[in-house]
């Protein structure tokens, strides 16, 4: 340790300065005080970690590098504690507190000590986020930045698929090729064969796409998606997952609103997968945690205010006899039974005030069978529904903010696991039609999440559309960045 710092303190004077020896930590502290400050600036939420991250670099091999080296250590502190107890909606958000003044003095007397009594490596270490495959991620950010944008060669869009011809489906093959998913060595005749069909189908599943094959609209933009969405994804994602409940090995249950998909996580791995429906653009599904409560079996539906204002009066106003014809129910605040002939037009449009629309339970209800509850503020949870054919769609936003499971009575039998409710009385419940809440015994925590990136199991990197245009305005890396990677050009 002593020589390496004494080697660090004469390349110091020797570059025309004399800094302190103990500005300067070993290597491994140097790398991981860059990785963590480039992880942060190149999500850009803010410009403050661009620019300490391009100060930083600049002043290798300069007087001020270990003075850098100390304000990068700072900045990488102040940002994990400010945001050690934000909440998760928040975290999804990257609404974070403003820290455009960031005062990172009171780090430098920590970062000295920690220096001094060569604790520096191992507290670094223990400042990386807990993010499952935390390691996988910084790679794929690094690998993403230095091989710089692959030149991809754009086409007029027209679905292709096996047994198209033409310049296209080899302009197509060009850049599948380019991309790494079809052997260079292969001839481009024009012909979209087996081969461009595997390549395509490999793309597709890298990309959380519908693995069909078959190079429609979605693919297409996909494809030419450039580097730098991809590198701020990973960054976000880096930031959005940090929680310990997530690196511990327990058991929860994850929802990614992009990727429309749910697992159930125990002991690091996925222990159930389904397809997910989730809210619309106009009526997004909230980002939030909480804790699986109870389930519901055969449920009752009760029409939220605003479906009642906005989807059902409408209806009304046009036909009083909607709500009978779909299997519905109006309820007076007394609950009593409604006739909607009864009410004005101006009841109806200002939402039905005092009343509630209620559907029961059956395979006719909006529910399905089954219904998840946890607490949470925006009156939302998991459910089946009656509707399973919107599960094959590649576009599954289209709920009212509610998530749709296709894999309900699944994901029922095991979060009902040891619990009077085995999977033979779930199905006696179900087959009776009757209403049912059975108490779950783990309470296990239940998360709902924004990544636009993600590292499955199988190391693989997936990329996923801002299906609500939250990472809109920030798409590209900041040029503070950017100019100390390589550029190779952006798509023709």
């Amino acid at each position: 340790m002593f020589l390496v710092r004494y080697f660090c303190l004469v390349i110091m004077v020797l570059a025309g300065g004399l800094v302190q020896a103990q500005d300067f930590p070993d290597t491994a502290a140097q790398n991981e005080i860059k990785a963590q400050l480039l992880e942060l600036a190149v999500a850009n939420f803010n410009g403050s970690y661009a620019r300490m991250y391009d100060s930083l670099i600049a002043s290798e091999n300069t007087p001020s590098y270990g003075e850098k080296l100390m304000e990068g250590y700072g900045y990488i502190r102040a940002f994990r504690e400010m945001t050690a107890g934000i909440k998760w909606s928040d975290r999804q958000y990257l609404r974070f507190p403003a820290s455009k003044n960031m005062d990172i003095s009171k780090y430098r007397e920590e970062y000295r000590e920690l220096l001094d009594t060569d604790r520096l490596t191992a507290f670094l270490f223990s400042e990386r986020p807990p993010v499952p495959r935390y390691e996988s991620y910084r790679a794929a950010l690094l690998g993403i930045l230095e091989k710089g944008e692959k030149k991809l060669r754009r086409y007029d869009f027209e679905v292709l698929k096996p047994g198209n011809t033409g310049e296209k489906v080899d302009i197509l093959r060009q850049n599948l090729k380019t991309l790494g998913y079809l052997d260079a060595i292969l001839p481009d005749e024009g012909v979209f064969d087996a081969d461009t069909a595997d390549a395509v189908t490999a793309f597709q599943k890298a990309r959380g796409l519908t693995a069909d094959g078959i190079v429609g609209y979605q693919t297409y933009e996909t494809m030419f998606r450039n580097r730098d969405q991809e590198a701020v994804n990973i960054a976000r994602t880096m930031i959005r997952m940090a929680d310990p409940v997530l690196t511990a090995g327990g058991e929860y249950i994850f929802v990614n609103v992009p990727d429309m998909n749910l697992n159930v996580y125990s002991g690091g791995k996925s222990v159930l997968s389904s397809r997910v429906i989730v809210g619309r653009k106009d009526r997004q599904t909230p980002l939030f945690t909480s804790v699986l409560s109870n389930v519901v079996l055969n449920p009752t539906w009760t029409a939220p205010p605003t479906i009642m204002k906005k989807d059902y009066a409408p209806k009304l106003i046009r036909d009083r006899g909607y709500l009978a014809k779909h299997g519905l129910a109006l309820y007076d605040s007394s609950g009593y039974a409604a006739d909607p002939a009864w009410l004005s037009d101006a009841q109806i449009r200002s939402g039905l005030p005092g009343y509630r629309i209620v559907q029961s339970s059956g395979t006719k209800n909006a529910l399905g069978l089954y219904k998840f509850n946890f607490p949470n503020t925006d009156a939302v949870y998991l459910h089946s529904t009656n509707s399973p054919g919107n599960f094959q769609r590649v576009t599954r936003a289209m709920s009212s903010g509610c998530v749709r499971v296709e894999k309900s009575k699944e994901l029922a039998e095991y979060v009902l696991r040891d619990t009077p409710y085995s999977p033979e009385r779930i199905a006696a419940v179900i087959k009776k039609g009757k209403t049912q809440w059975a108490q779950v015994k783990y309470h296990i925590p239940v998360y709902v999440a924004y990544l636009t990136a993600f590292i499955g199991q199988n190391g693989e990197v997936y990329q996923y559309p801002d299906v609500y245009g939250i990472d809109a305005r920030a798409g590209r890396i900041p040029e503070l960045v950017s100019r100390h990677f390589s550029e190779t050009g952006d798509s023709e």
